[in-house]
């Protein structure tokens, strides 16, 4: 995913990390939106077993889409500090250049266990592959 636009005027340039941070801002708010969404739509229902495979395949996709994100907010993150045009308003607090290392190391860390996150649910999937309905039962349990 390109990270920057070519922009011909300086003064448009100016303005363009504001607007793709105001893009960004605007698609999480939307996913998460729609994950309240699934997660209130899945209320007191019973899932069947497709229905619950589904689910997990698609969490276990998401769990690694947001560990992509969180690796690319730890690159931004090293980015801006090396920038050399922040500054931090609180009294007696290291350089910024310190606090940006520290934040994406904490969002490479994030990064780290939402990997393993995904891994766990790969043996959930697998024994989920394994199951089926019995034949004389094909709704939910209770």
């Amino acid at each position: 995913m390109p990270t920057t636009v070519e922009l011909a005027d300086p003064a448009a340039q100016s303005e363009q990390p504001a607007m793709r941070s105001g893009a960004l801002a605007a698609a999480l708010r939307a996913g998460h939106a729609e994950l309240d969404r699934a997660r209130r739509a899945l209320g007191g229902d019973r899932l069947d077993l497709a229905g619950l495979r589904d689910a997990v395949g698609q969490t276990a996709k998401l769990t690694e889409a947001l560990a992509e994100l969180a690796r690319e907010l730890a690159a931004q993150a090293d980015r801006l500090g090396r920038t050399g045009h922040l500054r931090d308003d609180r009294p007696a607090t290291v350089p910024p250049e310190v606090t940006t290392e520290e934040v994406a190391v904490d969002l490479r860390t994030v990064a780290n266990h939402l990997c393993t996150a995904g891994l766990l649910l790969d043996p959930t999937l697998e024994d989920l592959r394994h199951l089926d309905a019995a034949p004389d039962d094909p709704a939910p349990g209770p």
